[in-house]
């Protein structure tokens, strides 16, 4: 009686651990990769504008395209973590980027700046 009950524990612990092991891999798949064409390019655009477009009047630093936006990621992310009305701020006379936004910033740049 005491192996049939060890083998059903036994049993029941292999499928909880194969079961969660999938679970973890097919969210790992889910999690969408952050590019500049998808989520950058337009978060620019309307956070950014005019003044870092140059196509909407701007003449500041162009963030309009890649290249320059992916110059530019580590002085964009350090002045819009600033507190506003802090020297540096951006997005100057603008409401403060939200953490939403922020993150999505950072994790173009954790994931390798994908265009």
């Amino acid at each position: 009686m005491k192996k049939v009950f060890t083998l059903m524990v036994c049993a029941l612990v292999v499928t909880a651990l194969s079961c969660s092991k999938k679970t973890t891999a097919v969210s790992d798949t889910k999690k969408a990769t952050v590019t500049y064409a998808l989520n950058i390019q337009p978060l620019l655009e309307s956070k950014c504008a005019p003044c870092h477009l140059p196509a909407k009047g701007g003449n500041k630093t162009d963030f309009s395209t890649y290249e320059a936006a992916k110059s530019y990621v580590d002085p964009m992310l350090e002045r819009v973590q600033l507190a506003a009305g802090t020297k540096g701020f951006m997005p100057m006379k603008r409401e403060a980027l939200s953490a939403e936004e922020i993150a999505l910033l950072k994790k173009w740049k954790e994931e390798g700046l994908a265009k």
